[in-house]
């Protein structure tokens, strides 16, 4: 459980370091649902992130794309 958790405040650090008006991980579907911010699918440093439905899946490690946003 302890391993979620960190891995959850991983990828909430990540975002909100890329996406600095970010306040929750949260707010991440409504950002996506707005079109205005972010993709249903993307990159974020090192994180992969896919949102669907009601939830947002992240996952490690992602392929280096340096992409970005």
């Amino acid at each position: 459980m302890l391993g979620y958790v960190h891995a959850l405040n991983a990828v909430g650090e990540a975002m909100r370091a890329a996406i600095p008006s970010l306040e929750r991980l949260a707010d991440v579907l409504g950002l996506v649902r707005s079109r205005r911010i972010i993709s249903r699918s993307g990159h974020v440093g090192t994180y992969a992130y896919k949102v669907h439905g009601a939830g947002c899946r992240g996952t490690r490690p992602c392929p280096p794309s340096g992409s970005g946003w």
